[in-house]
């Protein structure tokens, strides 16, 4: 993930403008564990991620717990699209303080925005 350090080694003026990268399959691409020690600094640059992953059981498993929750802890908004197993449900339950009841009976049509602070149901864009 070297690209982020050249934005900020090379571009300080980027403090100005906004950049985001957008990664899918985000915990399987190498230098992944690299980039998630260069959050804080690069916010500080105007520059964002956005990570795509199937399962918080990808990052636990490559990652650790710590490192796991220390990507959430980075992460202005969380975004939970449901899935069929308990496993996600159960962590986005704890991260949001959101009763897992109600992830459990959560609309297809629906997902959970968690901020640090609070976490709302909100409509699934439907782009089809």
């Amino acid at each position: 993930m070297q690209i982020s350090r050249y934005f900020i080694i090379k571009s300080p003026e980027l403090g100005q403008r906004r950049v985001t990268f957008i990664i899918d399959e985000a915990p399987i691409i190498a230098g992944f564990f690299e980039l998630l020690m260069d959050i804080c600094v690069a916010k500080s640059y105007g520059i964002n991620y956005i990570f795509c992953f199937q399962s918080v059981m990808q990052i636990k498993a490559m990652y650790g717990e710590a490192n796991m929750i220390d990507l959430f802890g980075n992460c202005t908004y969380s975004l939970f699209y449901g899935s069929p197993g308990d496993v996600d449900k159960k962590f986005f339950a704890k991260l949001s303080g959101v009763p897992l009841n109600k992830l459990r009976k959560m609309p297809t049509n629906k997902c959970l925005v968690c901020t640090p602070r609070k976490a709302v149901f909100a409509e699934k864009l439907d782009v089809m």
